[in-house]
């Protein structure tokens, strides 16, 4: 799909490396680190070494959904084959001695479909318990957090909430021997 690959690029002669953009064809030449989700080109990594996304990204103003990024929280939106596939690869980590645990994202509890429920959130979590084939470490409703942490869309999170969202990770991890 080499006709998609449209995207930004920094103008020829930017050298301010103030991360401007400006739309262009996207270059080979360039990183893919130097690009957000949009495609807009930035004159640093927007990555950091551990593959993290850098780019320093506002709150939001309100707590709504951001895009029609609608989050489906139920057992039939985790088919058995879909569990088999993420067996195979925690199984690749595990086989080599890697300790592999399951933590739930987060997402804007403005982007639930109305089937997700407390109720049907719950019975998901239920789920993933007893089928997984690594510890679930997190509970889902700690990682639903408001739209404002969010940033262009609702599972990207903004600065804050990726610092909010780190927290509750490590106290996750503490809270399982994981981390000490």
């Amino acid at each position: 799909m080499e006709e998609a690959y449209n995207c930004s690029v920094p103008p020829a002669g930017d050298e301010t490396g103030s991360g401007a953009h400006a739309n262009v064809r996207k270059s080979y030449s360039v990183s893919p680190g130097n690009y957000d989700d949009d495609g807009n080109y930035y004159a640093f990594s927007t990555y950091n070494s551990y593959g993290d996304f850098i780019l320093p990204r506002p709150n939001g103003d309100k707590d709504e959904r951001l895009r029609h990024n609608i989050a489906d929280y139920t057992v039939s939106s985790f088919p058995q084959e879909t569990v088999e596939c993420l067996h195979r690869e925690y199984r690749r980590f595990l086989d080599e001695g890697i300790t592999v645990c399951f933590s739930y994202t987060p997402r804007n509890r403005s982007s639930l479909t109305d089937e997700s429920s407390p109720e049907a959130r719950a019975a998901l979590h239920r789920y993933l318990c007893r089928e997984l084939c690594v510890p679930v470490i997190s509970g889902m409703e700690e990682y639903l957090l408001p739209g404002i942490y969010f940033w262009q869309i609702d599972s990207h999170t903004s600065t804050e909430g990726a610092a909010i969202r780190t927290r509750q990770v490590i106290e996750d991890l503490k809270a399982h021997d994981i981390l000490q």
